[in-house]
């Protein structure tokens, strides 16, 4: 999806008349030099404006701006097409449709308090965010890998996986694979960035075991998706106490 940007204060003149079809307009000689410059996958909200009635206004999406000349979406946010004169006017300003983006759009963050230098970095499908500081992402929704350096703290539920049957697909049961989880090698250490006393396993060994459930990073083990773990070591207590009700019965048997 394209990505608004926005400036402050550009208007201008149109220094030719357009019709109600034309895909581009040009502004007076340097009247573009105030709006932005919008690259592949951006836009910029204008709003036309008749200079002999205010009350006459197209809104319209600008892809592209060479020096004084706008390629244009025609008719946004509900407004018509409309044919314009010179002398009419061209304005980036606020319009409900912008304002909608950061209100209505699924996954928006909504609010983020008392933090210091927060920044986020990375790609659209691999967000990278930097927070020193405490900072609060209310109904933050990330497409791909998040890269959170330092300590996570969650207020209420964290986390949900979408896990209906209705989204998976080769559904099969698990495989019980005790010599992989017998070569499991729990560890203590202290991160180098946190600084703080942790319980974990490493990459490299569960890449050994379960390459899948590791992230890697130039061919290397780098990242853990430690919850993939857990339907391993589940089937394992449950194989294990299946063993112990078994003997549990064969013991009754004999005492008998």
């Amino acid at each position: 999806m394209a990505a608004p940007i926005f400036t402050n204060d550009a208007s201008s003149t149109l220094a030719a008349a357009i019709t109600s079809t034309a895909t581009s307009l040009t502004l007076v000689t340097g009247g573009g030099a105030s709006f932005p410059s919008p690259a592949a996958g951006q836009y910029f909200v204008a709003t036309l404006i008749s200079q002999s009635n205010p009350n006459t206004y197209e809104i319209i999406q600008v892809t592209a701006r060479s020096t004084d000349t706008l390629t244009i979406v025609r008719g946004q946010e509900g407004t018509t097409a409309l044919s314009w004169n010179i002398g009419d006017f061209c304005n980036h300003q606020i319009t409900a449709g912008s304002l909608n983006i950061f209100s209505a759009e699924t996954g928006a963050v909504l609010s983020v308090s008392a933090g210091t230098n927060i920044s986020v970095g990375g790609t659209p499908q691999n967000p990278i965010v930097s927070a020193p500081g405490v900072a609060l992402l209310a109904g933050a929704n990330f497409t791909g890998a998040v890269t959170i350096s330092s300590t996570l703290t969650t207020t209420g539920v964290a986390n949900f996986n979408t896990s209906t049957l209705d989204s998976k697909e080769f559904v099969e049961p698990l495989r019980l694979e005790p010599a992989k989880f017998m070569s499991v090698k729990p560890i203590t250490y202290i991160h180098k960035e946190s600084h703080l006393p942790m319980d974990g396993f490493s990459a490299e060994n569960i890449a050994d075991l379960w390459p899948e459930l590791v992230q890697f990073q130039k061919g290397k083990p780098y990242a853990l998706n430690y919850s993939g773990i857990i339907p391993h070591a589940v089937l394992m207590i449950q194989n294990l106490v299946q063993r112990v009700n078994e003997l549990e019965e064969l013991l009754k048997e004999r005492m008998h």
